[in-house]
């Protein structure tokens, strides 16, 4: 298995792995809109407005160096922390090794495409020019936390 990525579940076991469900479930509980990853909840029975945004984006030719500037990256941590209660999922997009950035994937819990592009433009990363123009789409989930969505 010698450089093989494994899988969370492997990696770490079925009890961290069922660690890490329990806070990602508590950790968006507090969110409004898309409650699928309530700890409980009927997946069968969505609320009208669940809505969630998918964001991607490459970075600039450069952002290698911008990556390095450890302000803008502790600007943009403590941006993301103050967004979490609309974020789903957030992180850098990665080369195949899994080791340098390539760019950023987002999916947020808002109620509109306005919202959501918003939201981007308020990334202190982005503002900085980190990224280039978004990609944004309407995310509608088929499967999520390796559950079958009706």
């Amino acid at each position: 298995m010698s450089g093989e990525k494994l899988s969370f579940t492997k990696k770490f076991g079925a009890r961290a792995e069922g660690k890490l469900r329990r806070l990602q479930h508590q950790t968006c509980a507090t969110g409004s809109g898309l409650r699928i990853l309530r700890q409980g909840t009927d997946w069968r029975k969505q609320p009208e407005d669940a809505m969630a945004w998918l964001i991607i984006a490459e970075d600039q030719s450069g952002a290698a160096a911008m990556r390095q500037d450890k302000a803008l990256m502790a600007r943009m941590w403590e941006w993301e922390l103050s967004q979490r209660d609309r974020i789903l999922a957030a992180g850098s997009l990665r080369t195949d090794d899994g080791g340098t950035p390539v760019g950023s994937l987002m999916v947020l819990d808002v109620a509109s495409r306005a919202e959501a592009e918003a939201i981007w433009a308020s990334d202190p990363a982005t503002q900085a020019g980190l990224r280039q123009p978004p990609q944004i789409r309407y995310w509608n989930p088929a499967i999520l936390n390796r559950e079958v969505m009706p």
